[in-house]
């Protein structure tokens, strides 16, 4: 009689794992189709085609392009977030900690193809113009990494490792930083990628400044 009533439950739990895994499957695909062919000319036919499921599918997941576009954005930046947590929270030095959560945040923010520079085109398409979920998910999430990456500049600063600076203006000045080296290395195709030098360059600007002791 017990396994009676635990079936219903079982065969419920299997039915919730099959969609989240088909829900899976259709986010990975449009990562790829948005990253290829870019917010405009993304089409939710070719997601379809990529995650090997009818187009109708796709709509009992999703309500429209713009639906899922969203959906994406706030996973992506979920994923950055949960990256940089683990990669500085692994790291008991405060400066190491600092200059592996940045190459972490790069590898998302960076230039190149990624999901994050077609967000940015994304957010200034006209199908978003009269949204503003996006703009909330973009605004929460990036408070997230900010409330985040502050908190390791206050560890630091309670160890005595970095001066005594409001940790969130410096978290709001150090996102802004990697954000722009990134994006304006894209725009400009300065370079195909930040690497690890322009990183460390990018952490020493930050944390010593430009200017030789000798100057000071």
């Amino acid at each position: 009689m017990a396994e009676e009533n635990q079936a219903p439950e079982r065969l419920s739990g299997r039915r919730e794992r099959e969609r989240e895994l088909r829900r899976r499957e259709i986010l990975n695909a449009a990562r790829d189709v948005f990253i290829e062919s870019g917010y405009e000319h993304a089409t939710l036919d070719e997601v379809a085609r990529r995650a090997e499921f009818a187009k109708g599918t796709l709509y009992s997941y999703f309500e429209s392009k713009v639906d899922l576009f969203e959906a994406l954005v706030d996973e992506e930046f979920s994923r950055l977030i949960s990256d940089v947590r683990a990669t500085v929270e692994a790291e008991t030095d405060d400066t190491k900690s600092f200059v592996k959560g940045i190459k972490v945040a790069i590898k998302y923010i960076g230039p190149g193809p990624s999901f994050f520079s077609v967000a940015v085109a994304g957010f200034a398409s006209r199908e978003h113009s009269h949204t503003t979920r996006f703009h909330e998910i973009v605004m929460k999430r990036y408070l997230e990494l900010t409330r985040l990456v502050s908190e390791r500049f206050a560890r630091g600063i309670r160890n005595g490792v970095f001066k005594n600076y409001d940790p969130e203006f410096l978290a709001f000045v150090l996102l802004g930083m990697v954000q722009s080296a990134g994006h304006q290395a894209d725009r400009f195709d300065v370079v195909p990628s930040l690497g690890d030098r322009d990183v460390d360059t990018l952490c020493d600007i930050f944390l010593n400044g430009i200017l030789k002791p000798s100057t000071l």
